[in-house]
């Protein structure tokens, strides 16, 4: 099984020119490593401009995109209210899957490392009911970006 169709790759890098200044405070010299190349300005705050961060995006048509591998992992942490009571331990499921994108089914064929790129997907589930790779592609065709994507038997 595999899937076909336009994907929406989406990623954020800095902006060169969009900036957005942030304070810096700098922990006292004995909280500080003295090889810490600043530590000259421990106990000091400063004003420093940092880029913002922009949202790309570049859609991909018709490419075959096939889950490499699964993993069902699970999360467990106690959970407590605001006056600190605990409410009990919260328990969560995720479904950890490694997608690689191909030009096309031909070229996954001849050569299955010769890919586009790859993506690492979490997604929460809560109840599998049905095969695994079924599940796996029907999730992953419910997440940003592989929507536009159909099932390729």
């Amino acid at each position: 099984m595999a899937l076909q169709g336009k994907y929406i790759k989406t990623w954020q890098e800095p902006s060169d020119s969009k900036f957005t200044e942030v304070e810096v405070t700098y922990p006292d010299a004995d909280k500080m490593n003295p090889d810490d190349p600043n530590f000259d300005k421990a106990g000091t705050t400063e004003t420093v401009q940092e880029p913002v961060m922009e949202t790309k995006t570049q859609a991909f048509e018709n490419v075959y995109v096939v889950i490499r591998s699964y993993a069902i992992t699970k999360n467990e942490a106690e959970s407590y209210d605001t006056d600190g009571e605990r409410l009990g331990l919260y328990k969560r499921w995720y479904l950890n899957l490694r997608v690689t994108m191909y030009e096309s089914e031909e070229v996954k064929n001849q050569d299955p490392e010769n890919y586009l790129f790859e993506e690492n997907l979490t997604i929460p589930i809560s109840v599998i009911k049905g095969d695994l790779f079924e599940v796996g592609y029907t999730k992953l065709k419910s997440q940003p970006g592989f929507e536009e994507l159909t099932d390729k038997i």
